[in-house]
């Protein structure tokens, strides 16, 4: 299949592309600069240097495709996601360049459009499973995946991924999460007994590609065994060096604004959709079990910084 990449330089990006390649795809991927495109042409990618914004210009990129893979986001990390500020840009990103993508295969004729989401929207629901079809509470820092959801199910092969928090080396967040272990806390809020769900990216970039035999609609892609708060605790203190981890008070982790008080819920995700619809499974099905692998991977240059994204 000839595919159409968006996001293809970000953690999930540049895990994708090469995996499509090795399945025998021809990959054409958008670059924001000439050095981004410089990378996926060492990649083995055709660059195409523009804006997702440009409404012409993604027509003519999308033009003679199979399907487009729509994986573009800016997730603000640190003090940044605490403000509607910091959220701007990857609002933008949601709502007018998930249009103009969709707009722009539409046009082209393209039915396979492939969007990413996330499961943060999910409200909380205890010790419960739950699935694509579970209730959703938007706060200001999701409310624009709400509309490149929409956008991309109205294409006649629209595939949405609702992506648990991505682990990775770069990831700011994991970053965030070593760094405080190792300073004796626990960066992630929410009661020891709730769940939190995760997917190594690795494990997400696959899904991706087998996104492209996927029948329409919304698949949850998570780990197999999200772990309780308590156990995920446990497991970073232990690849730390530590018997035990200070939590961070619920008052102060509150105060984080809107997407803080959304990262205290309680989502048991279920991938049961995505793992009965297709031969994806994740080599890595409890992220908690695995943790000691990200304890001592120093990023990539340009990642985010761990004491800075608290």
């Amino acid at each position: 299949m000839d595919i159409f990449v968006t996001g293809a330089t970000g953690v999930l990006g540049r895990r994708v592309v090469p995996l499509l390649m090795r399945s025998g795809h021809h990959v054409t991927a958008l670059a924001r600069t000439d050095a981004k495109a410089a990378d996926l042409t060492d990649q083995g990618a055709e660059p195409v240097v523009g804006s997702l914004f440009d409404t012409d210009a993604m027509a003519t990129a999308v033009a003679g495709h199979d399907a487009v893979l729509n994986l573009a986001t800016s997730i603000p990390t640190g003090r940044a996601a605490a403000t509607k500020r910091g959220w701007a840009t990857n609002d933008r990103i949601r709502r007018e360049g998930s249009a103009v993508v969709a707009s722009a295969a539409r046009s082209a004729g393209i039915d396979r459009l492939v969007q990413e989401s996330i499961t943060f929207p999910y409200a909380d629901a205890g010790a419960d499973w739950i699935t694509e079809d579970g209730a959703i509470e938007h706060h200001w820092g999701t409310e624009a995946v709400a509309e490149a959801e929409a956008n991309a199910l109205r294409a006649a092969e629209g595939v949405v991924l609702r992506f648990a928090m991505f682990v990775s080396a770069e990831s700011g967040h994991v970053q965030s999460f070593v760094g405080g272990a190792r300073r004796g806390l626990f960066a992630l809020p929410g009661s020891p007994s709730t769940y939190f769900s995760m997917i190594d990216a690795d494990d997400a970039a696959a899904a991706v590609v087998a996104a492209l035999g996927l029948a329409p609609g919304v698949y949850n892609v998570v780990e197999d065994e999200p772990a309780t708060r308590a156990d995920l605790a446990t497991a970073m203190a232990a690849a730390a060096g530590r018997n035990k981890l200070r939590r961070i008070p619920d008052v102060a982790a509150r105060m984080g604004g809107a997407p803080a008080r959304a990262m205290m819920r309680s989502m048991r995700v279920s991938n049961q959709r995505l793992r009965s619809s297709s031969d994806w499974a994740p080599a890595t099905p409890s992220v908690a079990g695995a943790w000691e692998r990200y304890q001592d991977v120093t990023p990539p240059t340009g990642a985010a910084n761990p004491r800075r994204s608290r």
